[in-house]
């Protein structure tokens, strides 16, 4: 019988002090601790999640083009979420030299397999891009395959771009691939742009020479100050779709970076094309500046 009490009470104390450690683990801390707790998680879910709205960035542009005696076409893509916004974004345009830019691309996958080193088309590259040689990119043209070019836009995804022909100076036996025109949107310009910048298109190394390259151009209708840099490839043309305009690629400062791409045709003259370009820009990055303050 004692035996029998000595394990009950026993057992008893077993349960109290196991109920004691249960009530322990479960009490809540503190209001004031539990509120910062709160507090500082919020904060972090907030920083995670924050994006940017496009959307008052699209109207004052929209009311920027309202006014504008042009036809003109913007994108712009924030590389920090990936949202975009355009205005007549998917409108077809005939792209001049800015479409040089998917040659550089096509030419640089080469060097990256290995069909031809980088010391052949090095200064090519560098006088296509920086100063828009038709020669060079002709010569490119043909060094890469006219048919391989032709098809680089849809693997990229640029669903209406069109590269077809190669660059006239007077010349006749300008590069072709079939009849027709090369064509190039807003919206495409900006997703290969996206796409070289990331990394998508070139591996790290070639993705580094081809932005390198896409510093050199000297004509810059892309608004950015000094600190900021800017890849791009810019094109015009006084004789087709008369004042043609364009300007597209990425812009990187140190608190944010985007694409922005900007085509305009039938521009009262051609001075005016370039101004109104570098002044709708320039309300892109000041937006920008101001909301990844």
């Amino acid at each position: 019988m004692a035996r029998y009490l000595k394990i009950l009470f026993f057992t008893l104390i077993v349960a109290v002090a196991a109920f004691s450690f249960y009530q322990f683990g479960q009490e809540k801390p503190s209001k004031e601790w539990s509120g910062i707790s709160v507090n500082i998680f919020e904060k972090i879910k907030l920083v995670g999640k924050k994006e940017v709205d496009l959307a008052p960035l699209k109207s004052g542009l929209e009311k920027e083009l309202s006014g504008y005696q042009g036809e003109v076409a913007i994108a712009v893509t924030d590389l920090k979420t990936g949202n975009s916004i355009s205005i007549e974004g998917d409108k077809i345009y005939f792209p001049a030299s800015s479409i040089k830019a998917l040659i550089m691309g096509s030419v640089l996958k080469d060097v990256e397999a290995g069909r031809y080193s980088p010391s052949s088309v090095d200064k090519l590259l560098s006088d296509m891009m920086s100063r828009s040689s038709n020669y060079a990119a002709n010569t490119l043209m043909v060094k890469t395959g006219l048919k391989k070019l032709s098809d680089l836009p849809a693997e990229i995804g640029m669903t209406n771009t069109v590269l077809i022909h190669g660059f006239s100076d007077g010349d006749p036996n300008v590069p072709r691939q079939r009849f027709g025109a090369n064509a190039l949107t807003a919206n495409d310009a900006n997703l290969f742009w996206q796409k070289l910048f990331s990394g998508k298109i070139l591996g790290e190394e070639m993705t580094k020479k081809a932005l390198e390259y896409s510093k050199l151009p000297s004509v810059k209708l892309i608004y950015t100050p000094e600190k900021a840099a800017l890849y791009h490839k810019p094109g015009y043309i006084e004789l087709i779709d008369s004042e043609t305009y364009i300007d597209t690629g990425v812009v990187e400062a140190e608190r944010f970076s985007y694409v922005v791409s900007f085509l305009s045709r039938n521009n009262p003259t051609h001075q005016a094309g370039a101004d109104f370009g570098l002044k709708a820009t320039k309300i892109i990055y000041e937006w920008f500046a101001q909301n990844y303050q």
